[in-house]
């Protein structure tokens, strides 16, 4: 599709007072970009983090999840606040960064109440101990289901304080010249818990009836009308569904959108959808196709007198055409994907859509904000990082170098793809058939097929960096020497990754196995290269709690009658790095009747017929038979090629797995730090 096809993307839309000069948006999210934001001050990284954003041609970027009131400071994400003066300046900056490039800034006004804080503990590095831990909540409840959240019912005086915060936040924004002010009236935060029979069991003006329940978000839309005045956009964002039994329905929405908008001057509806409860808020890998929220998006925009924004899982500029052609919203938000790449825009109108880097929604972003880290990209290192890695930062070498990259995995392809941007000649040499490493085995496990997108993109991108890929190569310290005769290379990156050993493997735990056995081991890697043979009883040993245990078993099950999971963690995905989507792999786990899991339990040994495991705790042994063991257990580096490149071309690196085996994540960054400096 060419950029005269795309009519509807780059199709001006008037919001109220202002023009947004497309229909591409930054969506709000949680903007993690360094320790300064502990107080929740936008600082120089802020201004880089959205101008990137707006520098990549998106016509809107909306920050989010910006604090009103001091009370709902006990939070774990380092989010930015305007609940005082400090921070009209630094967010004029952002202002007169994000508009230098033509695009619109608003700025989301949130309370989260028990919001986020039912599922996540805040950062002891940030936590104020002097803070309350009594949150305020339209009804109370003794810890609202979740361990430590205690929870009192707001009070009349309460409601019209934080009303009044929403409205002085709001003047704030105007004061540091935004163009538009949003409400987060959505996913389980404090207007939305008023707005709901779920969090709502008031019987006062403020419960009730529908007319009730809207009167907290009705209060602070029309407060802010009047005191701001009408050269300032506002809008709220809601779920069109909560997508959890006694929340609201995609109707009950339709009626409060109908009854908000038609008394006060709003001039959009920013659609989302699902609340904390919901199992689903933000979309794993291999969970619904692009745009699976839209359908309920649509039905808001058929009843809206204003505008409507529109997200979920969009990454590829014909999908948000499409969604834009049937009218499912008049604007498509993205966060992830302009995570992945904030150029989004840009390549779109340059008729270059496929040099998007996709996201593939491995959550890797969630599970560092959770977490009070700052938010990145596992394929996208310069993610939090815009003030010195972004667009524009790499700059062409003056002295092109011969560059030998030694294996395909996650660090030798961004190496690579970083080096031939400078401008060196890059030949990448890989020992199967196709590059991707572990990426592409991770692909062929069930709903991570994903993860093929991201190779995709780096196969696609050398084509046009001319970066030489020769596959099937066996190098060896042997026939080493006589390559790097033959190539004279300047430089040589060894990324060979690491391996699963069956024969002498070391756990995390601490202990060896001990192996006495003939009963078939397996690594996942065999697995996933289809060198197994069937039997009627497999047992996964899974010492990473990754996603890798979860999706082997799903595999698994599809031809074996019983697959056991033990872990000597309390369930499976609970890895830091795995828990944006931890929900999605236990519910698909434990919907397979013939999967189970053992948690709290490793191994010993591993016997004839059986295998001997214990309790991590009490240290209680016990045996039990099975007919194949999977070991997930720490693998070992691959880097005897080193020393022998070292000896004969000094500048000689190693990267990735082949130091040390680590998360993916780790491994494309060191690549990416690498490629930067050579």
């Amino acid at each position: 599709m060419t950029q005269k096809q795309f009519k509807h993307l780059f199709t001006p839309l008037e919001i109220g007072s202002t023009v947004l000069k497309n229909r591409l948006g930054f969506a709000p999210n949680c903007p993690v970009t360094s320790g300064k934001q502990a107080e929740g001050t936008f600082d120089e990284d802020s201004v880089s983090y959205y101008g990137e954003r707006a520098k990549g041609g998106q016509g809107l970027i909306i920050i989010g999840n910006t604090r009103v009131s001091k009370s709902t400071t006990y939070y774990p994400y380092l989010d930015p606040q305007l609940f005082d003066d400090s921070n009209i300046q630094p967010l004029h900056k952002i202002a007169t960064k994000v508009q230098s490039y033509g695009a619109k800034l608003f700025i989301q006004l949130f309370h989260t109440s028990i919001g986020r804080s039912m599922e996540f503990q805040q950062n002891a590095l940030y936590k104020d101990p002097d803070v309350s831990t009594v949150f305020s909540a339209p009804t109370a409840y003794s810890n609202f289901g979740i361990p430590g959240v205690n929870v009192k019912e707001v009070d009349l005086g309460e409601i019209q304080q934080i009303t009044q915060d929403y409205s002085q936040a709001a003047l704030r924004a105007v004061l540091a010249k935004v163009d538009g002010v949003e409400i987060a009236a959505s996913h389980s935060m404090l207007p939305w818990q008023f707005l709901s029979p779920y969090f709502n069991k008031r019987n006062d003006e403020y419960g009730g009836s529908m007319e009730n329940r809207c009167r907290f978000l009705l209060n602070i839309l029309q407060m802010i009308r009047k005191e701001a005045g009408h050269e300032i956009v506002l809008g709220y964002r809601i779920n069109s569904d909560g997508l959890c039994s006694g929340d609201l329905t995609i109707k009950d929405v339709q009626e409060i959108v109908q009854f908000i908008n038609s008394n006060v001057q709003v001039d959009y509806v920013n659609v989302t959808i699902g609340n904390h409860f919901s199992e689903y808020r933000i979309q794993p890998m291999g969970y619904g196709e692009a745009g699976f929220q839209l359908p309920y998006t649509k039905q808001i925009k058929d009843i809206s007198s204003v505008p409507v924004f529109g997200i979920g899982s969009i990454n590829h500029p014909l999908q948000a055409e499409q969604a834009l052609e049937k009218n499912q919203c008049d604007l498509i938000l993205m966060a992830r994907q302009l995570f992945a790449d904030p150029e989004f825009a840009n390549k779109a109108m340059a008729n270059k859509a496929d040099d998007i880097r996709p996201c593939v929604r491995a959550n890797f972003c969630i599970g560092r904000g959770i977490r009070s880290l700052r938010v990145s990209c596992f394929q996208n290192p310069s993610h939090g990082r815009e003030s010195y890695w972004g667009a524009g930062s790499l700059q062409q070498t003056p002295s092109p170098r011969g560059i030998i990259v030694i294996g395909g995995g996650p660090s030798g392809l961004e190496v690579a793809r970083v080096a031939a941007e400078k401008g060196h000649h890059v030949v990448l040499y890989e020992q199967q058939s196709n590059v991707g490493g572990r990426l592409r085995l991770q692909a062929k496990l069930p709903f991570q097929y994903e993860w093929g997108k991201t190779i995709a993109w780096y196969e696609h991108t050398f084509k046009s960096l001319s970066v030489q890929t020769l596959v099937n190569q066996t190098i060896t310290p042997d026939n080493l020497p006589s390559i790097l005769k033959q190539q004279g290379p300047d430089k040589v990156v060894i990324a060979t990754g690491s391996q699963t050993s069956t024969t002498n493997p070391v756990l995390l735990f601490g202990a060896p196995i001990d192996i006495n056995h003939t009963m078939p081991v397996y690594t996942y890697e065999s697995i996933l290269n289809g060198a197994y043979q069937n039997v009627n009883h497999i047992t996964i040993i899974d010492d990473f709690s990754d996603e890798i245990a979860p999706g082997l078993a799903l595999l698994l099950a599809q031809s074996i009658t019983n697959v056991e999971i033990i872990t000597q963690w309390a369930t499976v995905a609970s890895s830091p790095y795995t828990i944006g989507n931890h929900i999605a792999h236990l519910e698909r786990i434990h919907s397979t009747p013939n999967i189970t899991i053992t948690p709290d339990t490793f191994i010993k040994s591993i016997n004839e017929q059986s295998i001997t495991l214990f309790n991590v705790y009490s240290g209680i042994h016990w045996e039990t038979t099975t007919q194949a063991v999977v070991l997930l257990t720490s693998h070992q580096s691959v880097n005897d090629l080193y020393p022998v490149a070292k000896s004969i071309i000094s500048d000689t690196y190693v990267i990735g797995d082949a130091v040390a085996p680590r998360p993916v994540h780790d491994a494309i960054l060191e690549g990416h730090k690498l490629g930067r400096q050579l």
